[in-house]
């Protein structure tokens, strides 16, 4: 199959070309076709007066199914008898969104994006290697679908393809350094790292920033060699004091530099609001209390549910929602929704973290979990595990580099509708730069589901005095229980108290109540093992229900105070032959 056409786009995804009328489309008025291996091929050009490699630059627009179909460009120096793909991802200017994609070994890249904006034309860059000195230079540029459901994707145009060779002078800014999202920031250093792509040094050149107060512009006095890179800051740091985002852009002003597309960099910084006073409560219905939403091919948005079945916030109007409006959120979407910063220094023990939330999502491939930070966003971990806390997940390994971490997926919006869940903020209590986020990841087929919404946030502290049975060890079920089972215990110090004794009682099938005083020490954050001095008959073989639970004076947090098991008394047989016919039951 050969899908591409060169006219007039008029796809629901790609309905402009990227200037003037026409550009080259997978499919110029609709979805592509499974199945395909096809390119859109070059005529001949002759470099071979060329010393150094030319510059390729052409401006793309993808929608297509991630890690499945994609688009990549393909050079050839002998006129089209040998092909190679044209550099890897993260080389030049926007070339490629994937890794490993195809190739004899699959270790070649290409675009595979699914990009939420329609319309949104992106400019790559990249130098042709290995062409200059050659007289028969062709150029492809090649788009894979496999064999599966196209599950609505337009495809891959491009437009406007420019090849010149390298201008002798040609600077650009590579990389910002500083300012970066973070806690609480004011004066930040702006630090840049810049490259010299020309063959001419560099001397005496302007650079400049700007943050939204206006251009700040300095002279770097200092050479930067051919084909080298350095790093600048600047005399001036940026004021980014008062909390929110800032829409952040440094470049290079070079006299006669000959490539301006590639002198500048931008990216967004957020200056998050420090919260330090406890506890902390948010509903949303003051706006974003400093909460905000960044992600691929979509983001978390605030305000009122209009779904079907996500059709109310928990409380009040708002609530933050991975698609407010539209019945279903988007394919290969992931996105974070992310608090403020949390000051913890003064904790000794880790709060709770407290939300609701309403799902409807596809069960076992898109779902949602909670990360916690405690570098201002540098590093994240997951929270909590399946079984843990309160309604904390509900679906075991769906997640992580070795997908051995949980999420919540599936659907209670309607079944239970919203539901509260709780859990520790493990790890935390120290720190002064927590941040916690929300994460929705969806895969790249059958999104016909609502999404998830996140409502009431709380953090709080743990009770001072707060005692908890954490497990019973024994008995467990068995065969041949005795008459004299002994009860072992953990009981768990949750506070920041020390408890000076432990008080725990017992029930055996809702039967006479049993307490024992152990009079010892339990430290804060810390557990002990007991074996109660009262044993129990589980000699007749049945099934028994013990509760276990402690007692301590002023405990601020009676939730998990008690545990309950089923201990079964299994019976022996010893006598042959065996004869059943479960005519008599079990």
């Amino acid at each position: 199959l050969d899908p591409w056409e060169l006219g007039d786009p008029e796809t629901a995804f790609i309905d402009t070309a990227n200037s003037g009328i026409n550009a080259w489309v997978t499919n110029l008025d609709g979805t592509y076709e499974n199945g395909t291996d096809a390119y859109v091929e070059s005529p001949c050009f002759d470099f071979s007066a060329l010393a150094v490699d030319p510059v390729f630059r052409f401006a793309f627009i993808t929608n297509s199914e991630i890690g499945f179909d994609g688009t990549w460009v393909s050079v050839s120096t002998d006129a089209g008898a040998t092909w190679a793909t044209v550099g890897a991802f993260g080389e030049g200017t926007n070339w490629y969104t994937n890794e490993d994609e195809h190739g004899t070994n699959f270790d070649e890249d290409w675009y595979d994006e699914a990009f939420e904006v329609a319309n949104e034309w992106t400019v790559a860059t990249h130098l042709l290697d290995g062409a200059a000195g050659s007289g028969s230079v062709k150029i492809r540029v090649f788009f894979h679908s496999d064999g599966s459901v196209n599950a609505g994707y337009d495809g891959f145009a491009f437009d406007d393809i420019q090849i010149f060779e390298q201008p002798s002078i040609n600077a650009g800014v590579v990389e910002i350094l500083s300012p970066v999202t973070g806690c609480g920031l004011g004066l930040e250093a702006v630090t840049i790292v810049l490259e010299n792509f020309g063959d001419a040094d560099l001397v005496d050149f302007l650079v400049e920033y700007d943050a939204g107060f206006g251009v700040v512009s300095e002279t770097i006095t200092d050479t930067l060699f051919a084909a080298s890179v350095d790093t600048f800051t600047f005399a001036v740091p940026v004021d980014l004091s008062v909390t929110g985002n800032y829409e952040f852009g440094a470049w290079t002003a070079v006299l006669n530099d000959g490539d301006l597309l590639n002198d500048s960099l931008f990216t967004v910084v957020n200056s998050a609001p420090v919260v330090s006073a406890f506890p902390y409560t948010e509903d949303f219905e003051s706006g974003s209390g400093g909460w905000y939403s960044t992600g691929e091919e979509g983001m978390w948005e605030l305000g009122d549910p209009e779904g079907l079945l996500i059709d109310t916030a928990a409380s009040g109007v708002n609530a933050w929602a991975t698609n407010l409006d539209s019945v279903f959120y988007n394919d290969d979407q992931l996105s974070y929704l992310i608090s403020p910063c949390f000051d913890l220094s003064a904790l000794v023990i880790d709060p709770i973290l407290e939300f609701g939330f309403i799902s409807n999502s596809e069960l076992g491939w898109d779902g949602m979990w909670v990360e916690v930070s405690t570098d201002a966003g540098t590093t994240w971990s997951t929270v909590g595990n399946f079984g843990e806390g309160t309604n904390w997940y509900n679906n075991e390994d769906e997640h992580g580099a070795n997908f051995d971490e949980d999420w919540w997926d599936g659907n209670s919006a309607d079944t239970t509708g919203w539901v509260t869940a709780e859990h520790l903020l493990d790890g935390v209590a120290g720190y002064s730069d927590v941040i916690i986020r929300f994460v929705f990841d969806s895969d790249g087929i059958f999104a016909d589901f609502e999404g998830f919404a996140i409502d009431d946030i709380s953090l709080t502290e743990q009770p001072a005095i707060n005692s908890a049975v954490f497990a019973v060890t024994a008995p467990i079920s068995d065969c041949g229980l005795t008459a004299t089972e002994a009860i072992d215990v953990t009981i768990s110090n949750l506070g920041s108290l020390d408890m000076d004794s432990i008080i725990v009682s017992y029930s055996l099938d809702n039967g006479p109540v049993i307490t024992e005083v152990f009079n010892q020490t339990l430290t804060a954050a810390n557990s002990v093992g007991l074996t109660l001095t009262n044993t129990i008959d589980l000699s007749v073989n049945a099934d028994y229900n013990l509760t276990i639970w402690v007692a301590t004076v002023g405990d601020g947090d009676t939730s998990n105070d008690t545990l309950s098991v089923m201990i079964t008394s299994v019976p022996t047989i010893s006598v042959l032959p065996y004869d059943e016919d479960f005519e008599a039951g079990t």
